[in-house]
């Protein structure tokens, strides 16, 4: 569980606290409005803070795409 949370603070803070905010259950009209940006402004940033996340959890092996065919999957 760690390693998640290490990769997660490894995504920008811009891009992280949309996703943070989005997990916690606000709507998406609700952290626009927070943070002072348009919508799709906001749904750049979720879907480059995912991109940027799944990224980090690949690195360090948490995460593994369909195609990989490592048998050093999962570790």
């Amino acid at each position: 569980m760690q390693e998640i949370s290490v990769a997660a603070k490894s995504v920008k803070e811009i891009y992280r606290k949309p996703m943070c905010l989005l997990c916690a259950g606000y709507k998406q009209e609700e952290i626009a409005a927070l943070l002072g940006i348009s919508e799709l402004t906001l749904l750049m940033r979720i879907h480059k803070g995912h991109k940027l996340f799944m990224k980090a959890l690949k690195r360090n092996r948490l995460y593994a795409d369909a195609n990989d065919t490592s048998s050093q999957r999962y570790e």
